[in-house]
């Protein structure tokens, strides 16, 4: 596909969006009032999801629970999200 992103570059925006959300979360375990730490923990949880969306839709479930296929298995087709 011509306009395939980059595995590599989405997986680690992926990571630096998962790193972002938990550490939003142990702010705001202790700091469960601030409104702009909560307004940042669902904007960076949109764009993780979307982030994750976008992944999957090139390159295949990032976890089990994702897979969709109905007449098959695939999970266990290759490469595994952190080959490559």
């Amino acid at each position: 596909m011509a306009n395939t992103p980059d595995r590599k570059k989405l997986l680690k925006e992926l990571m630096e969006y998962d790193f972002t959300l938990q550490e939003l979360i142990l702010f705001l375990d202790t700091h469960p009032n601030d409104c702009a730490a909560l307004d940042m923990y669902h904007d960076i949880q949109a764009k993780c999801e979307q982030a994750k969306a976008r992944y999957e839709q090139y390159f295949g479930a990032l976890c089990p629970s994702k897979v969709k296929d109905t007449d098959q298995w695939t999970w266990t087709r290759g490469p595994w999200p952190w080959e490559n």
